[in-house]
């Protein structure tokens, strides 16, 4: 059917000409994409259904038709079908701005760990013990009231430096800012388990062999931990690494040798591929028998030599060395009893932990 649209004066109506049936229809009503079949077939109506050919009458047919509401329906349709094939439809309206949206997010969160890890890789304290009140301190404090860390001030820096940041960060909801302590510290997690993810893919592919380096040490706390490092070899130069510390409920040997194995299993790090091993001089790391130096030879089945620290050799050649000059040494063993007086509490005096290792 060869069809042509005509303008026959008519405001708001379109008309489309048959040739073949010599007849005119409403295009808003009868053809378009937006109406499916039983929508554009289903009216009386002449100019939908079977064409009209009364060419004296057809101005008063298209008056009486566009007053239908059929027609009222089929133009707005028409119309959204416009709109949409410009803008979209509705779905792909929302699915672009969710798109839009998460995007601004990633952005914003992005900003929020860098300032996470720079707070991390200076050594700078992210939260602060209590909020200070600048105004209080310094009457002439130019910049907003309260000191809330160094974490939550470089946000409030960068809301001052980026007009982007700051709109994006001002439109989170106020249940997910994303600088909660908790989220603070899944960040900073997430940030070390891939860290230990590269250190592990660049042994595998460098190397694929490591020197374990191990040293007891004790935080601020008061709680006895195990610092672990390895050094490797990788494109072409040597690597040392900190791997992380362990929590020691236990002193002995059988229990600082299980800790260093599980450690180094969740890390990916396998204890057959270490070659050799480095301890302080105590003779629960370094002993010939029943100590962990030989427990972890026994388990990475290969010599695996141990070394005495020359951190700790140098320390001992010191200690020594200032032992013959009595003034230093009397300076040096009122300090060392100032520290242990100050350090130790009756409270930590009276737990397991510290009677084992007293012992």
């Amino acid at each position: 059917m060869s069809n042509t649209l005509v303008n026959l004066n008519c405001e708001r109506i379109l008309l489309l000409k048959s040739h073949t049936l010599n007849a005119v229809f409403c295009y808003y009503c009868h053809f378009p994409p937006h109406l499916t079949v039983s929508q554009s077939h289903t009216e009386k109506d002449a100019l939908i259904n079977r064409g009209y050919s009364d060419w004296k009458n057809i101005s008063n047919l298209t008056k009486k038709h566009e007053n239908t509401s059929s027609h009222k329906n089929a133009v707005i349709k028409y119309n959204s079908w416009l709109s949409t094939k410009k803008t979209g439809s509705v779905s792909s309206q929302i699915n672009q701005q969710v798109k839009d949206q998460i995007i601004n997010n990633r952005e914003t969160l992005t900003s929020i760990i860098r300032c996470i890890l720079y707070c991390s890789r200076q050594d700078i304290g992210i939260r602060e013990h209590k909020k200070i009140n600048s105004t209080e301190d310094n009457p002439n404090w130019p910049c907003h009231d309260v000191n809330e860390g160094n974490f939550l001030e470089m946000i409030k820096l960068l809301s001052l430096e980026n007009e982007n940041f700051k709109t994006n960060f001002k439109s989170l909801p106020k249940n997910s800012k994303y600088t909660s302590p908790d989220i603070q510290n899944d960040l900073i997690k997430a940030a070390s388990n891939l860290t230990l993810r590269k250190i592990v893919k660049e042994v595998n592919l460098g190397s694929n062999i490591f020197s374990l380096i191990v040293d007891e040490a004790r935080d601020e706390s008061k709680i006895e931990q195990m610092s672990v490092c390895i050094r490797y070899v990788y494109d072409s130069k040597i690597k040392e690494r900190f791997l992380g510390f362990i929590e020691l409920n236990e002193l002995n040997a059988e229990a600082l040798c299980n800790g260093l194995i599980l450690f180094l299993n969740n890390t990916g790090l396998d204890i057959g591929k270490c070659v050799s091993q480095s301890y302080d001089g105590a003779s629960v790391m370094s002993g010939e028998f029943s100590s962990v130096q030989t427990k972890i030879r026994t388990l990475a089945k290969n010599p695996c030599p141990y070394i005495h620290c020359h951190a700790h050799r140098l320390n001992l050649v010191l200690v020594n060395v200032t032992q013959n000059v009595q003034e230093v040494g009397e300076i040096i063993g009122l300090l060392e009893a100032v520290f242990a007086f100050q350090s130790v509490s009756t409270l930590r005096l009276a737990t397991p932990l510290f009677r084992s290792t007293s012992n």
